[in-house]
C-alpha cells in the first residue's frame, strides 16, 4: 500500500521483531495505522516511529509500557518534555548504579592482584595494605556462630539503609583492638571507599601489615593465634581477620588472612 509500511519493514527500522509490534498492539501501546480486513495484514505510517521510539525508550529505562499512557495529555498529544525529563532522571540513576558496579569490580580486581603473590603462603609475611573503611559492631559472644551471623546481617542492613556499598568479595571480617591491656573484638563490614559519606565509618590505616594465613580458623571462632601475636609484639595496635581475594573461588570456602598493624615508633 502506498504511503504505508508493512509490519516487517516497520520493524526493521528500529531492529525489533514483529512479535514485539503485535504485543504493543495488543496492550494498546502502538496500534497499526491500518489493518487489512481481508488479510489481517498490519500497516504502519512512518510518523509512528515517534510512538515506537517512545516505547523503546520506556523499555530501556524500565518504565512499564502500561504507564506510557501517563505521558499522554487529555487531547491525546504526547508530553515529550515530561517523558524526557523523567527519562533523564532514570538514566542518571542507571549511570550511578553502573559506576558503582564498575568501582566494585575495580576494587575486587585490585585485591586479587595484591594477594596473588601470597596465595597459599604457609609462613608469616609482610605486605602493604591500602587504607580500608569498615562498619563495625562489638562481638560480645565470641564463638557463638548464630550471634555472629545475626550481627553480620545487621551490618549489611545498616550499610544498605545508609547508602554504603560493601565490597564484592566476602566483606565480613573481624577486628581485635588492644586498648591498654584490654581486647575489644568487632565484627566488621568492609566498604567501597567511593561510597563513604558517613563520619562514623572506621578507617583501617594504610601501611605494612604482618600477615599470616589461617587455614583452620573461622570468623566466628578465630582461635588464639592473635593472642600470641599480641604477646610477642607490644607495638601491635590491632589485628584484623579478612577473607583473601583469590583468582579461583570454591563455594563456601573463604581463606582467612590474619593482618597485624604495627604502630611505627
Amino acid at each position: 500500500m502506498d504511503g504505508y509500511l508493512t509490519i516487517g519493514d516497520f520493524a526493521k527500522l528500529r531492529n525489533v521483531d514483529r512479535k514485539s509490534l503485535r504485543y504493543y498492539e495488543r496492550i494498546g501501546a502502538l496500534i497499526p495505522a491500518y489493518t487489512d480486513p481481508q488479510t489481517n495484514y498490519r500497516y504502519y505510517k512512518l510518523e509512528q516511529l515517534v510512538d515506537l521510539d517512545t516505547i523503546l525508550l520506556c523499555l530501556e529505562l524500565g518504565i512499564p509500557l502500561k504507564q506510557t499512557a501517563n505521558y499522554k495529555n487529555q487531547d491525546g498529544t504526547l508530553d515529550v518534555l515530561r517523558l524526557f525529563s523523567d527519562g533523564k532522571e532514570k538514566f542518571n540513576e542507571k549511570l550511578l548504579k553502573l559506576h558503582t558496579t564498575w568501582k566494585r569490580l575495580e576494587s575486587s580486581l585490585s585485591a586479587i592482584q595484591e594477594t596473588k603473590p601470597f596465595e597459599k603462603n604457609e609462613q608469616p609475611y609482610q605486605r602493604h595494605i591500602n587504607k580500608r573503611y569498615v562498619l563495625r559492631k562489638r562481638y560480645t559472644q565470641l564463638g557463638d556462630e548464630l550471634f555472629f551471623r545475626q550481627e553480620a546481617t545487621n551490618l549489611f542492613l545498616d550499610a544498605q539503609s545508609r547508602g554504603l556499598i560493601p565490597l564484592f568479595n566476602f566483606p565480613i571480617g573481624l577486628m581485635i583492638e588492644r586498648l591498654n591491656e584490654t581486647f575489644h573484638i568487632y565484627i566488621t563490614l568492609e566498604l567501597l571507599p567511593y561510597s563513604i559519606t558517613a563520619s562514623d565509618v572506621y578507617v583501617l590505616p594504610e601501611g605494612n601489615y604482618l600477615c599470616k594465613q589461617e587455614a583452620f580458623a573461622s570468623l566466628h571462632a578465630p582461635g588464639n593465634s592473635y593472642l600470641q601475636l599480641f604477646a610477642k609484639n607490644p607495638d601491635i595496635k590491632f589485628i584484623t581477620f579478612s577473607t583473601m581475594s583469590l583468582e579461583k573461588y570454591t563455594e563456601g570456602i573463604f581463606p582467612l588472612e590474619l593482618q597485624a598493624f604495627i604502630v611505627s615508633k
